[in-house]
């Protein structure tokens, strides 16, 4: 009976372990796209710099 608490408890653990490592992905897979985001907008705003520098000459 011991032994079947303690795989029980392993299974548990084992779940929520995964749970966790599966939601800290997802948040990795969310912080990368807003990088992504935010370095497209920082390249079109480099871009736009650069287009009003040359109108000025």
């Amino acid at each position: 009976m011991a032994r079947e608490e303690q795989g029980t408890q392993l299974v548990e653990r084992h779940g929520t372990t995964t749970i966790a490592v599966v939601t800290t992905i997802c948040r990795v897979i969310d912080i990368m796209g807003e990088i992504g985001l935010v370095s497209h907008e920082q390249s079109s705003g480099i871009v736009q710099i650069g287009e009003v520098v040359t109108q000025m000459h």
